[in-house]
């Protein structure tokens, strides 16, 4: 959900273990792709001093000049992120 509205997020999904990374592709039928001709999101893990730090990357391409960066998408992936921890760290 992002700004109180139900969106759909079809995708292939890939894991590299060896450099910690989580890649998202948005496939047809997904709400992104109104907007974006496409649309990846990118999750690179890395330990540091006993933590990890995630960064959060976003690849896409506006259908015209007129289409805002996803800054929405970023937000949603930066709460999923949250919950994920919250979640470990409760468990």
């Amino acid at each position: 959900m992002t700004k109180g509205k139900v969106e759909t997020f079809k995708e292939k999904f890939y894991i590299d273990e060896e450099k910690k990374e989580v890649h998202l592709t948005a496939l047809e039928g997904s709400t992104v792709l109104e907007l974006y001709k496409s649309y990846k999101i990118i999750y690179q893990l890395f330990d540091k001093e006993g933590t990890t730090i995630v960064i959060i990357i976003i690849v896409y391409e506006k259908r015209n000049k007129d289409v805002p960066p996803p800054h929405k998408y970023m937000n949603f992936g930066k709460s999923l992120i949250k919950d994920i921890d919250a979640s470990l760290v409760s468990a």
